[in-house]
């Protein structure tokens, strides 16, 4: 039976505030008695209270729901979770009991929570619908998270900074890795027993890195290293996350295997330059005694022996004779190309200005004779080899007086030549990608009127050996303007070519400005 009257001067007992908050809240609330059967067996339970939240869950008022039994309600039947929780409640054989159930219907997952008092069993119902969305969206979002970080090239590690008494970092654990990072490390014992940072390399509290990274923690900073790990390297980047490390790892084996590979034939290179430059300075040397003898022998021939020879014996010496000469001509700009390299100079400061008068002194007699014009910007005093600058402006002077052009009558045009100098804007700077950005640079260029050249062999003429002319109509060996390109390269300089054919050719010479000693 149901003790109407007990509950009845309960529920008028309890204040107006109590039963407000009761009726109001969002939570439902059921209150039940439990109806026995004369066997001592449950035979049902009776619905005593029941707030607008509980009863809207069955789509019911509590009108509907106060006074019925449990078993007479929608969704419920005596093998069902609640009516079976209840029996246990009901029956002492536990004080309390939780499960969750889904209404098909309206789509709802409900938390429903039950406690025994006294004589009567309180439900508390709680729509988790919401939560249970947000939950799933949290569950789709680690997963696709999880997707990308074990699908992802790079291994990923983060760490959780380890803490003494006094709060301060002694180590890191690992608490997350992608299946990149245990790859990449071969570190398979971190999917059976995860291993501190100073487990793994107890030395690494010794050294700068340790000091590094707890830097990154305790002053949200970041760094990148390159470290080698179980005979492999990685380049790791690492930043602060929480209270902890992101360390993302790179393995760059193959970047090494390379990076050693290039190394090896960069040296191998400059065994086979220095060698190759060491032959050509002993040839050339040794070239020079035969070569003096030739012509010594030829000079014989002509003056002891000339007028006996008929005319076609001296065109032949006198081919002789030229040939030997040109040869001559070989064999010097060979040497000093050879020298160069097999024979650097201590630097000292040059004033170029200076320099360059001595060089044009050089020249007085050709530029007399040709009627030249030549005008020169002061120039800078720089940190250099005086002789390689010596052979830089001989080279351009000399290639700028010979290659003159003519008149449409065949009258010679005067060399006109103008040296200039200038610093680099940083505007300027910028359009030059050979350049280094973080340096100033003087631009010293050479000018001329001359035969000028076909823009599209502008790298081509500073090459060994190379001539665009030929040798009867402009002497020259091809290798002049290539003691002026390895001149430049000696001080870390770049010099460009252009022009256009029958209009002059320029010259610019990129110098970067070093403070003179």
């Amino acid at each position: 039976m149901v003790n109407n009257d007990l509950f009845q001067a309960q529920t008028e007992a309890l204040t107006d505030p109590f039963q407000q908050a009761i009726y109001g809240t969002a939570t439902g609330i059921t209150l039940y008695q439990t109806l026995w059967q004369e066997n001592g067996d449950v035979d049902d339970f009776h619905i005593v209270l029941c707030n607008p939240a509980a009863a809207q869950t069955i789509n019911l008022t509590p009108e509907d729901i106060v006074g019925q039994r449990l078993l007479s309600m929608p969704l419920v039947d005596r093998n069902g979770p609640l009516f079976t929780f209840l029996t246990e409640l009901a029956s002492n054989r536990k004080p309390s009991a939780h499960f969750e159930f889904f209404d098909p219907t309206r789509k709802n997952h409900y938390d429903v929570r039950l406690t025994k008092q006294g004589p009567y069993i309180v439900q508390t119902t709680t729509d988790v619908t919401a939560t249970k969305a947000i939950l799933h969206e949290l569950e789709t979002q680690k997963a696709m998270l999880n997707s990308v970080f074990h699908s992802a090239r790079n291994g990923l590690v983060i760490y959780e900074a380890v803490r003494n008494e006094e709060h301060r970092i002694i180590d890191f654990k690992p608490v997350f890795w992608n299946r990149a990072a245990v790859n990449q490390t071969e570190a398979e014992s971190l999917t059976d027993r995860v291993y501190t940072l100073l487990e793994i390399n107890p030395a690494l509290q010794l050294t700068p890195i340790f000091d590094r990274l707890i830097n990154v923690v305790e002053n949200d900073t970041t760094f990148d290293l390159e470290y080698e790990f179980h005979n492999h390297f990685f380049d790791i980047s690492v930043s602060k996350l929480g209270d902890g490390l992101l360390a993302w790892l790179l393995n760059i084996d193959d970047f090494k295997q390379v990076q050693d590979q290039q190394a090896y034939l960069l040296k191998q290179l400059m065994k086979s330059n220095e060698n190759l430059q060491q032959f050509a300075y002993t040839a050339s040397h040794d070239l020079q005694e035969p070569l003096r003898k030739i012509q010594s022998f030829g000079d014989l021939l002509v003056s002891q022996y000339g007028d006996q020879l008929n005319n076609q014996a001296q065109d032949l010496l006198r081919r002789m004779q030229g040939a030997a000469g040109r040869m001559q001509v070989f064999i010097r700009d060979l040497l000093a190309y050879s020298r160069l390299t097999t024979k650097r100079e201590t630097a000292k400061p040059i004033d170029l200005s200076g320099l360059l008068k001595d060089v044009l002194s050089d020249f007085e007699s050709i530029i007399s004779e040709k009627q030249a014009d030549i005008h020169v910007d002061r120039l800078p005093v720089i940190q250099g080899e005086p002789l390689q600058w010596q052979q830089l402006f001989h080279n351009l002077l000399s290639n700028a007086l010979k290659f003159t052009r003519e008149t449409r009558e065949g009258q010679p045009v005067p060399p006109h030549i103008t040296i200039t100098c200038r610093l680099l804007t940083s505007d300027q700077l910028t359009q030059m990608p050979e350049l280094q950005r973080d340096q100033v640079y003087y631009a010293i260029t050479i000018e001329d009127n001359g035969i000028g050249f076909d823009e599209k062999y502008g790298d081509r003429i500073f090459e060994l050996f190379q001539r665009l002319h030929g040798k009867s109509q402009y002497a020259g060996t091809g290798i002049g303007l290539a003691i002026v390109k390895k001149v430049a390269d000696n001080h870390n300089a770049v010099i460009t070519a252009s022009g256009k054919p029958g209009e002059g050719a320029t010259f610019t010479l990129y110098l970067p400005q070093t403070p003179v000693k």
